[in-house]
């Protein structure tokens, strides 16, 4: 019971560090209209957030009664579907940092969990107590999250607490002019994170274990420590300023120990992100409020390319685009020769007002990008499409490497298809030993398309 606590008090420390960090950078806005739209925005996340969470909620729930092998397989399932819901509600929260960053992390460490339990399933393998206890501390942990967050949404709902003054709260706590009040949003939000205490850790085969997370970075294998006198430089450059128009914020722990910047802008601030080891740019964003709609969704992309061939990345091909609240973001991954390596990803965000770029985060890049050796396939294509479903038919695809389900990477054919309604599926399997790897969805609507 103390594990379950300890990790659900974590959990919430870190899911609340995630709105102190929306509602402080709320406060950068500086014109009326602008705050306005930025409120609306953040009502608007902030419900799609506690929705998902609430579905994540009731599928662990519903999951830990689950009895027989079969209703196990299928509640773990659920539940990997409710997570990736949830996971994409939180990135909604127009914020980019360490502690959105860990926040997801521990809703797709649930979704990951899961799985990896539904599999076993499948077998015909049953929970262990082990197994049930976790599940149950991730639904306390979710449970308690939506909660707090439904919590702040109502006051801010119902105009009884704005969220500038939830900002001024919190800057009055932090330079110890007001006592900490658990009946305030944002005192509990910082008693929430004041009172965490370690996270516990627990062994599985997924992407999201320990000794996954444990690996060092393969980009930065080999390199040395920076200094932040050297890591400002490199931001200065990376961003189109002097040195001294930075300024430090501090450093970052964790798998990819950084850095941190910051420099003021037009109308919004821009911080950079830069590793400890390599001296490399992990993420950027600006916080500038936007104007109308100039460009079109293929002037963006072409911005976006001009920004990564600037920077270096000339072995990147984009495989999905979303539009959401004049912005398209645009995901890549590396190319080995004519071989997609999707773990080799980075995401840009273009502005569309102006074709300007204002968010970038490379960390799966800098994780997993390495020299591949990966030679002949054992499975030829026809053999692996004899594999595919008979109501999906293949349209186009080809060679790529996917990260597996218990870590590492497996090489795989690709097929991307579309079943009998027109529905558009992609199919991994396997090049060296002809078993499906992995299936996913494509979601196209009139904001683009994504692969989940």
């Amino acid at each position: 019971m103390k594990k379950v606590l300890a990790v659900a008090a974590v959990c919430l420390s870190l899911a609340m560090s995630v709105i102190l960090g929306v509602l402080l950078h709320s406060a950068r806005a500086e014109t009326a209209d602008y705050r306005r739209g930025v409120d609306n925005g953040y009502r608007r996340a902030f419900t799609e957030t506690v929705t998902a969470l609430g579905e994540l909620d009731v599928a662990l729930r519903r999951g830990a009664y689950a009895n027989t092998p079969t209703m196990i397989a299928t509640a773990c399932s659920d539940v990997y579907g409710k997570s990736v819901y949830a996971a994409s509600a939180l990135g909604q929260l127009p914020l980019s940092n360490s502690e959105f960053e860990k926040t997801s992390r521990i809703i797709s460490t649930a979704g990951d969990y899961a799985m990896c339990i539904a599999r076993k399933a499948y077998s015909g393998d049953g929970y262990t107590q082990e197994e049930l206890g976790n599940l149950r501390l991730f639904s306390d942990c979710v449970s308690t999250l939506a909660d707090n967050l439904n919590w702040t949404l109502a006051r801010i709902n119902d105009g009884e607490t704005p969220l500038r003054s939830i900002v001024a709260e919190i800057d009055s706590i932090a330079a110890g002019s007001e006592k900490i009040s658990s009946e305030t949003p944002a005192g509990r939000l910082i008693l929430a994170g004041r009172e965490s205490p370690g996270l516990p850790e627990f062994e599985y085969e997924g992407k999201y274990s320990p000794r996954a997370e444990d690996a060092a970075p393969r980009l930065l294998d080999g390199m040395d420590e920076t200094t932040p006198e050297d890591a400002a430089a490199v931001a200065a450059i990376f961003l189109g300023l002097d040195t001294g128009a930075l300024t430090f914020d501090g450093e970052r722990a964790g798998a990819l120990p950084a850095y941190l910047f910051t420099a003021p802008g037009a109308g919004g601030e821009t911080g950079v992100e830069v590793s400890k080891v390599g001296g490399v740019v992990l993420a950027a964003y600006n916080s500038r409020p936007l104007g109308e709609p100039a460009i079109d969704a293929a002037a963006a992309e072409l911005a976006a390319e001009e920004f990564l061939e600037r920077n270096g990345f000339r072995d990147m091909t984009r495989h999905s685009l979303r539009i959401l609240d004049g912005t398209v973001t645009l995901e890549y991954a590396g190319t080995d020769g004519e071989v997609m390596c999707y773990p080799d990803a980075l995401s840009v965000t273009v502005a569309l007002d102006n074709g300007g770029i204002i968010g970038y985060e490379c960390g799966g890049y800098v994780k997993n990008h390495t020299d591949r050796q990966l030679g002949e396939t054992a499975v030829s294509r026809d053999t692996a499409a004899s594999a595919l479903s008979q109501r999906l038919s293949p349209a186009s695809g080809g060679l790529s490497v996917i990260q597996a389900e218990g870590g590492g990477e497996r090489y795989c054919h690709e097929f991307v298809c579309e079943d009998e309604n027109g529905e558009r599926v992609i199919v991994y399997i396997d090049a060296l030993t002809g078993d499906e790897a992995k299936i996913m969805l494509v979601r196209a609507d009139e904001n683009g398309y994504s692969i989940y």
